[in-house]
């Protein structure tokens, strides 16, 4: 076993680069204490071998262009700043069409489209924080619905799931049979006890409904009604589990 920080020594990379690529292996690291198990080790060199593989095809592409050019002959001092300004110039175009055509070869084979005005990889370094920032985006989940993103985010931040289930525990308002008066008089009863009204006051109001022959128009508001206040306390209390993390 050996801690993320010996790991990114060893093959040359940062630590933030090698947590990044543990992220999108499912590989649970947080810091560079934290240690590999021999399979994580696998696994990473697995993965970073490719960005090895990438640069050093691509150092021997401007290694193999930089030999085929012939060196000038001694001149005067001015004469060999220019030279040398111009030489600068050669490499990093070289550098700059390696790593476009390898590129264009890449988004070709991997069907990736870009807009017209966005910006390609020009060197060595830009191509593979190019890569990394894929496998990062790639590597966050796809949630069925923003309410499972939510509560995914609240738990990771700490919260308690039982206080967020209890909410729909009290009173399943999806499935409820809204047309059995049973189910009308403990609609309209949850609403008047989350309005602070007693029990004993609670039961003389449903009992007049139902002698006004209201009960069901009541039930009916009251359903809407606890529909709100339910998403309502789902939304404050994943604000306040928020608010408590970044504390």
């Amino acid at each position: 076993m050996m801690s993320v920080l010996e790991y990114a020594n060893d093959v040359n990379l940062t630590v933030d680069q090698i947590i990044k690529i543990c992220n999108s292996l499912n590989i649970k690291v947080n810091n560079e204490d934290d240690l590999l198990t021999e399979e994580d080790i696998i696994l990473l060199d697995n993965e970073t071998s490719s960005f090895e593989e990438i640069k050093e095809e691509i150092e021997e592409e401007d290694i193999e262009d930089k030999s085929k050019r012939k060196p000038g002959r001694p001149r005067k001092e001015e004469t060999i700043e220019e030279e040398t300004e111009e030489e600068e110039e050669v490499e990093d175009n070289n550098e700059e069409n390696v790593v476009t055509n390898f590129f264009d070869a890449m988004a070709e084979k991997l069907n990736w489209e870009f807009e017209e005005d966005e910006d390609k990889p020009k060197s060595v370094d830009e191509l593979i924080n190019y890569f990394q920032n894929v496998i990062e985006e790639n590597s966050k989940p796809e949630y069925s619905s923003e309410e499972v993103e939510a509560l995914d985010n609240f738990v990771k931040q700490g919260g308690d799931l039982k206080k967020y289930l209890t909410i729909d525990a009290e009173l399943d308002l999806d499935d409820i049979d809204i047309e059995d008066e049973a189910n009308q008089k403990l609609v309209v009863k949850q609403l008047l006890k989350e309005k602070g009204f007693s029990t004993k006051k609670i039961d003389k109001l449903v009992s007049r409904y139902e002698e006004a022959g209201l009960l069901e128009d009541e039930a009916q508001d009251a359903l809407e009604d606890l529909k709100e206040i339910k998403e309502e306390k789902k939304k404050q209390l994943l604000e306040d589990q928020k608010k408590a993390y970044q504390i």
